[in-house]
């Protein structure tokens, strides 16, 4: 029995982005790969097929992090995070590869995680992607926090010379806050391309 997932909206948009953004080079050696708010890992299978039938690359290295699937924290309500989950198995066949920070939790809306991946320094790595979301609407204050959250993210972990990919919801933007960081980011970086994938009508 074939047990083969279907790509997902999640993975087809990543790998339009690396072959249309040319994010990954063709004819390295090697490529490294940070993706956060990552599970169930469609972005890092994404670009893991890219780099297996279009380039030259050999060492393909990768860390994901997220939201811990197995992690239960007091105060969470049962559904929050039940999107979340290991549902192509890369958590539990690569542990190794995954970073869920001190508390084991991997919510990149609690400072001491988001301070441990600035302290870790990922900076080295070529590409970090960012899929974070939720029911975008369901809980606005949640959804602001983890926009906010990703955009510090980015800031704390991106290397000179190096690039980022994040899912960010236009006009999803409920704080000045949110325009501030964007605008960091702007000042940070050569270059700033918002792009809306071809895979959504």
């Amino acid at each position: 029995k074939n047990q083969m997932k279907a790509p997902s909206r999640a993975w087809i948009k990543m790998y339009e982005m690396t072959e249309l953004l040319h994010l990954v080079p063709r004819n390295n050696a090697q490529f490294s790969l940070l993706a956060f708010c990552e599970a169930p890992g469609n972005f890092i299978l994404s670009i893991n097929h890219y780099i297996h039938t279009k380039t030259t690359i050999k060492n393909f290295k990768w860390i994901g992090q997220s939201y811990n699937p197995s992690f239960r924290e007091v105060g969470l309500k049962e559904g929050d995070y039940h999107l979340i989950g290991d549902d192509y198995g890369i958590i539990n066949k690569y542990p190794d590869h995954w970073d869920f920070g001190p508390k084991n939790s991997g919510d990149i809306t609690d400072p001491i995680n988001l301070w441990y991946y600035k302290q870790k320094y990922y900076g080295n790595m070529d590409l970090i992607t960012g899929d974070c979301g939720t029911n975008w609407g369901d809980d606005k204050e949640l959804d602001s926090k983890l926009l906010y959250a990703q955009l510090l993210f980015v800031l704390f972990t991106t290397g000179k010379r190096k690039t980022f990919v994040l899912k960010y919801y236009l006009p999803y933007i409920h704080q000045s806050s949110h325009l501030s960081v964007l605008w960091m980011i702007y000042q940070c970086f050569d270059e700033l391309i918002f792009y809306k994938p071809f895979q959504n009508a």
